[in-house]
């Protein structure tokens, strides 16, 4: 029947009731007192793909006609869509599809494919298309297929690669709508893991007639019970749009199932199931409603209780357990399994509802196998490298209230934990470190915690410890128990699997006969956990060739001659399980399965060794083939560890290295280029037959290597300008050498050798011996001279060549170099260069300065008051005196007095000019001194009688001489000063007396002068005398003259006043002059002293800053 468009979907109503805390219904509601606000179903969706067939995708509903599976009814005797699986669970807990509905498909399917072209399907229609008919084109003929064959096949574990007939497809896609198939037509979503109902009106209830949320990061479906919508949205659960990053279907979106024939953008193609387990009480009248589209069914105890199957319009049906209960084998107060199966395989409309009055619980505890690399969690299907480990954890999660008495069972990988066993009996199983076993609450809170360790496993005493403590653990709902620390390598010839199986008990509640409930200890089935791991083996491999010296160390850089050079070959795994190495050198070395060749021009020390080491470099094992062996070809013990039954088998990080063969460096240096071969296992997984296959392939590797002689450098030696070099100048060293001999310097004259000097590109420096330097590019050694060192002279000498100064010693100087001096002044030579140079040789270094002596004008002359008689000009040699000196004549009154000799700087008296050493321009004076000449005063009378004695005196010549006359007593002079010119003779003065008349004069008194001083105010009126003494001849003689009365002695007072001048006459002392006082003369011996005024008339304080008194001193007048 070809659907109508209408709403087509899925609507399931289940009414399934379970007694908790004792208190059952009467009717068909739940007892809001008794019941949980919410039923948690544990689920498990299937995505499947879309094949034309059975999972429609195109919005025409062309194929329903023909391959719905409510349309082979004809076959049965019950409704439509009904009768079409087994009445029981099959063992694998899915339904089981009658032989006659396989073989309905099969032919339908046929009939399909012979009339309709491959291309217009999908990519799952077009493969099994070309596998059923191998031809492409519309007039082909599908091979219908036998009904046992094809179960006996698939019984077996065949996959979507072995169908190969219509019954090959129909038996395999009807027998796995409910599983996994690894990708080939269906796949388990991990994105939901529970169904939330709802209480509504003391019913548990969930429909899409409420809105939906799908919560993928919480694995959890339920509704919004408050908003109870207007439209019907459809159930997808697999959309794009709800799962978005969440998403490991089949086929990504965007695929060609999605958009060219998805108009609606909906995922219609999968399947649901659900395994609880409910309490069966009578009195309750449990019902179970659902309605919906497409396959449904329900068991109960693993006996079908409703069957709804087939692709159909909208359907619903009421489940009345009281109704089936006797056929079922239903016994009231027991609890029993509810398994219930839904399908969504048709594109328009999805929906769901679900409806009942029985509490669901749990009927089992969830389990899982967990692996996990590095700390990360592996996915199902994910792949490793062999090699490597995975941590395994397995876990297990009540569903119940004390839960217990478990038994872990992981035949697959060989773990068995629990009761009285504790084994680990799989391949490549290990335990780190310890086994821990964890229980926390539901919360997250440990509640115990337990290992074993692993040195203890063999310990029996303390494995049955670990297995009362683990076999005591007890669990509430929701508790959570981890047993981990066991491990297990990847291998390269298996998956690593699990397939868990928990045993496990639970005190679940059971009415007595009479009526009351009380715990039983149940066995609960717990569907197993699986997880598998594909071994991923990426060989690889590493290959070094070296040359290393006999002691293994690698040579760096280029060697000598003649140095020997062993080559080392080394392969090593990357990936394990390798096996069959090769190499092959192009110098001709080679080790294969063929034979092993050493090259011409290479040698074998002692033995050629073939070593196997470990990661750490540790010999695992080692074989040597002697240098007589390998001349008789015997190598037989190589070839049964490289290639032979007995042949190494190498993990990640071993190696193989060949040692032992060496070549001599010559010219052509050291060359390796070879090629090594490895090989490894490649598993192969087919996910649709889940099988393992093992591929050998080999990896290539290469690697080159070349050492040179070392480089001959150029080596020469020269001598620089001032020598030469004999012996081998030129040579050819090696890198790293050093020079076979060295040539000998000579040197020029005047100069030695100093030492040789190394020129390369980065400079020049010093090079103590030549023979001793490493050359390491091309070298110049140069012979460097130095100029010895000589003294020299430096003489100063006359014309004649003698010495003027004493000889000057210099300090060496070198050879070849300039040495000029300066000329030493020498007073009274002149030399001939003040500089001289010259170039220091070997000998005869003498620089001689040649002085003559200088020529000096001397001159003779007088002083004006004579003349010379003779030469009076000379040209005088330094030092030399002039002939003779010449004669000097005197003017007249002049008398020659000596010579002097005056210079540049001075003038002195010397006795003869003669004997003058002449040292620089000189000029001889001739001095005269004037003479002196007698003169006489005469003193006469009128008639030229001499009245005293004459007075003779001397005078110089020419000079004026003025003579006063005398006083004689009794004359008046008659004549004033008298002045004559002295001449040689004749110098005569003559003054001429008149006698004079001769009178008495009266007696005197005289008076001393008082001593009493006048105030500053007194005037003198006393008079004095009006003669004053010009002289002190005329002083003497007033002195000595009486006192007369006209000539009143004045007594002289002294006055205070300051600044009063005192003087003497000559012949006493000068009175104080910083105080006033009476003063006191001290006349000299032979006189004596009287007081004079000469200030009269005038008041003394009114000149007291200039009067004067003098003191007169006379001589005494003796007897």
């Amino acid at each position: 029947m070809k659907k109508k468009t209408i709403s087509l979907g899925l609507v399931v109503v289940m009414i399934i009731t379970t007694v908790l805390s004792g208190v059952v219904s009467k009717d068909k509601n739940v007892s809001a007192a008794q019941a949980p606000k919410t039923l948690k179903m544990p689920i498990i969706i299937y995505d499947h793909l879309s094949d034309n067939l059975l999972f429609e995708y195109d919005l025409n509903n062309q194929f329903s006609n023909n391959l719905s599976l409510e349309n082979i009814t004809e076959l049965l005797e019950q409704d439509a869509g009904k009768g079409l699986v087994e009445d029981t669970l099959g063992e694998n807990g899915r339904p089981v599809y009658k032989q006659k509905v396989v073989e309905k498909v099969a032919s339908l399917v046929k009939s399909y494919m012979e009339n309709t072209y491959y291309s217009n399907g999908t990519d799952l229609y077009k493969k099994i298309y070309t596998q059923i008919t191998k031809k492409q084109n519309k007039k082909t003929v599908a091979t219908l297929g036998d009904y046992n064959s094809t179960k006996a096949k698939f019984d077996k574990g065949a996959g979507v690669d072995d169908i190969k007939s219509c019954m090959d497809y129909a038996y395999y896609r009807l027998n796995n709508f409910w599983c996994e198939t690894n990708n080939q037509v269906s796949k388990k979503t991990n994105a939901y893991s529970t169904l939330q109902l709802d209480l509504i009106n003391n019913l548990y209830r969930f429909s899409n007639d409420y809105e939906i949320n799908y919560d993928p990061e919480n694995k959890l479906i339920s509704q919004n019970s408050n908003n109870l919508l207007s439209q019907e949205v459809g159930f997808y659960p697999l959309d794009k749009n709800v799962l978005k990053n969440h998403s490991d279907l089949t086929a990504p979106f965007g695929t060609e199932m999605y958009n060219k024939y998805d108009k609606k953008n909906h995922n219609y193609h999968f399947s649901m199931k659900a395994k609880c387990q409910f309490l069966y009480k009578k009195s309750d009248n449990l019902k179970f409603k659902f309605s919906g589209d497409d396959d449904v069914y329900l068991f109960i105890d693993n006996k079908l209780a409703l069957d709804i199957g087939g692709a159909h319009l909208k359907r619903s049906e009421v489940l009345n357990v009281n109704e089936v209960a006797k056929k079922l084998g239903l016994i009231d107060g027991e609890v029993y399994s509810f398994d219930f199966f839904y399908m969504e395989r048709h594109t328009t409309d999805s929906n769901i509802m679900i409806e009942t009055n029985m509490i669901l619980e749990q009927a089992d505890a969830k389990t899982e196998v967990v692996y996990k690399n590095n700390g990360k969690t592996l996915t199902q299907y994910d792949s490793l490298n062999v090699g490597e480990n995975i941590d395994v954890e397995y876990i297990l999660t009540a569903g119940n209230d004390k839960m217990g008495n478990m038994k872990f069972v992981d035949d697959t990988l060989g773990v068995t934990i629990g009761k009285d066993t504790l084994s680990l009996n799989g391949k490549d199983l290990n335990v780190s470190d310890k086994i821990k076993v964890e229980v926390k609450d539901k919360n997250g809170n440990v509640k115990d915690s337990f290992f074993i360790d692993k040195q203890d496993l063999t310990d029996n005493k303390k494995v049955k410890e670990f297995l009362d403590k683990f076999n005591g653990v007890k669990l509430n709902k929701e508790d959570k128990i981890t047993v981990s620390g066991i491990s297990k390598k990847i291998n390269y010839d298996s998956v690593a699997q699990s397939n868990l199986n928990v045993e496990i008990t639970a005190d679940l509640k059971k009415y007595t006969d009479n009526g009351t409930i009380e715990e039983t200890p149940t066995d609960i089935p717990v569907t197993p956990s699986t997880n598998i791991v594909i071994p991923r083996n990426e060989i690889a491999a590493d290959f070094d060739l070296k040359f290393v010296d006999s002691n293994g160390k690698a040579f760096e850089g280029n060697l000598k001659r003649g140095t020997k050079v062993f080559e080392e070959y080394n392969v090593t795994a990357k990936s394990d399980n390798m096996k069959d190495m090769t190499i092959v050198d192009k110098n001709g070395f080679k080790i294969t399965k063929e034979g092993l060749i050493i090259p011409e021009g290479y040698f074998v020390e002692d033995s050629l060794t073939f070593s196997l080491v470990d990661k750490n470099n540790k010999e695992i094992d080692k074989v040597s083939i002697s240098k007589a062996d390998l001349k008789n070809g015997n190598a037989s013990a190589v070839f049964e560890k490289l290639y032979g039954n007995n042949q190494w088998i190498m993990n990640n990080g071993d190696s193989i290295v060949i040692s032992g063969m060496y070549k001599e460096m010559d010219n052509s240096g050291v060359e390796a280029d070879a090629t090594a071969t490895l090989s490894g296992p490649i598993p192969n997984y087919d996910k649709n037959n889940n099988k393992l296959s093992v591929e050998w392939k080999k990896v290539t590797l290469k690697d080159r290597d070349q050492l040179s002689p070392l480089k001959l450098l150029n080596v020469k030696f020269i001598a620089d300008k001032h020598g030469i070099v004999r012996g081998d100048v030129n040579q050819e060293v090696e890198y790293e050498s050093s020079v076979s001999s060295v040539p000998t310097p000579i040197s020029d004259k005047g100069y030695e050798f100093l030492g040789w000097e190394k020129t390369v590109s980065q400079g020049v420096s010093i090079s103590e011996n030549p023979s001793s330097e490493i050359i390491l590019e091309d070298t110049l050694f140069t012979a460097k001279f130095g100029p010895l060192s000589y003294n020299y002279i430096v003489k100063y000498v006359d014309e004649e060549g003698n010495p003027l100064l004493p000889e000057k010693h210099a300090d060496k100087k070198k050879y070849g170099e300039p040495v000029v001096e300066m000329a030493e002044e020498i007073e009274g030579y002149a030399v001939d260069s003040n500089k001289k140079e010259i170039t220091i040789d070997v000998e005869n270094n003498e620089i001689v300065f040649v002085y003559k002596k200088k020529i000096y004008n001397v001159k003779f002359t007088t002083d004006g008051n004579g003349v010379i008689d003779g030469k009076k000009d000379y040209k005088v040699k330094y030092d030399e005196t002039v002939e003779k000196t010449p004669n000097e004549i005197a003017n007249e009154g002049y008398t020659f007095n000596g010579w002097t000799k005056k210079t540049k700087n001075e003038e002195i008296a010397v006795e003869d000019p003669s004997k003058e050493h002449i040292k620089e321009d000189t000029v001889f004076i001739a001095h005269y001194v004037i003479n002196e000449y007698d003169y006489t005063v005469r003193y006469v009378d009128e008639n030229g009688n001499s009245l005293i004695n004459d007075v003779t005196k001397k005078a110089k010549y020419k000079t004026d001489v003025t003579e006063e006359p005398v006083e004689i007593e009794g004359y008046e002079k008659s004549d004033k000063a008298k002045t004559i010119k002295i001449k040689t003779k004749d110098n005569l003065i003559i003054f001429v007396y008149k006698q004079k008349e001769i009178e008495t004069p009266p007696e005197t008194t005289t008076e001393e002068p008082t001593t009493e001083q006048p105030t500053t105010e007194e005037t003198i009126t006393e008079e004095a005398t009006t003669e004053e003494p010009t002289t002190e001849e005329q002083t003497t003689e007033n002195a000595d003259e009486e006192t007369t009365s006209e000539n009143k002695i004045t007594k002289y007072v002294d006055y205070q006043i300051k600044k009063n001048n005192y003087t003497s006459d000559g012949n006493g002392y000068k009175a104080p002059s910083s105080y006033v006082s009476t003063s006191t003369i001290s006349p000299k011996t032979g006189y004596e002293s009287t007081w004079k005024g000469i200030v009269a008339g005038i008041a003394m304080s009114a000149v007291a800053g200039a009067a004067g008194v003098f003191g007169v001193i006379k001589k005494k007048k003796y007897n």
